[in-house]
Formats: C-alpha cells, sequence, structure tokens
C-alpha cells in the first residue's frame, strides 16, 4: 500500500504541465483542532509535483522531492468541503532540478487557495 492508497489521494488531471490530484477531507487526515493536518498539505503537494515531475522524464530517469515550503493560508475544516484538491504547475523543468508551484483548495474552487507550496525535484538516472 502507498501513501496515495493510504490518503485516497486521486489524479484528476496528469500530464507534463499540469497535475490535479484530489483527497477526501476526513477525520483521518486532521489534527485535534479539527483542521487538516498541515502535513497533508505536504504530501499531496509533493506528490502532485513529483508526478508531473515524471510526466516530463523519458524512462531512464525519474524524479523525487529535493525540498518542499508549504505556507498554509486558510485553515481547511473537517465541514469545509468533499475534497482537498492540489494543483501543481511548472516554475522551472531542468535537466537535473525541476521546480513546481502547488496550490492546494477544497471543492474545485481555485480562488480559495488554503496553501502554496514551492516543490524542487532532483532528476535521478535509474
Amino acid at each position: 500500500m502507498t501513501i496515495l492508497d493510504l490518503l485516497k489521494i486521486e489524479e484528476v488531471i496528469s500530464n507534463q504541465n499540469t497535475v490535479i490530484l484530489k483527497m477526501p477531507i476526513t477525520e483521518n487526515i486532521i489534527q485535534p483542532f479539527k483542521i487538516v493536518h498541515g502535513g497533508v498539505n505536504a504530501i499531496i503537494s509533493e506528490t502532485a509535483a513529483s508526478i508531473a515531475g515524471n510526466h516530463n522524464l523519458d524512462d531512464s530517469k525519474y524524479a523525487v522531492g529535493l525540498s518542499i515550503n508549504t505556507n498554509h493560508l486558510r485553515p481547511v475544516l473537517l465541514n469545509s468541503g468533499k475534497f482537498l484538491f492540489a494543483k501543481a504547475t511548472p516554475i522551472h523543468i531542468g535537466k537535473n532540478i525541476q521546480t513546481w508551484n502547488v496550490i492546494t483548495y477544497v471543492d474545485d474552487n481555485q480562488n480559495k487557495i488554503t496553501s502554496n507550496s514551492i516543490a524542487t525535484l532532483s532528476v535521478i538516472n535509474k
């Protein structure tokens, strides 16, 4: 079982320029104050960036997380919606390093960003 299976993360859109993931907002991802745990934002953001990054590589390489910086902008309450979404778009796609901007939002409302992450990926030879 992977983290995607455990958190029920699903791909909505997945290509070289955009990856959108969604996961259900449940009691399994909240902290004691009934707010989605900040680490969940980092997990879904790095996952979206990594999937997108790998779309830009041939079969001889793969991209993995090197660093992530996540800013929590708005709390996601347990009853604030059904799904948390993450949308990754490229900032830089280089030979050895990729950098992706990832926003999270609730129930497909991209106007209410709940967090913003910058994920940097390292490109590795298989």
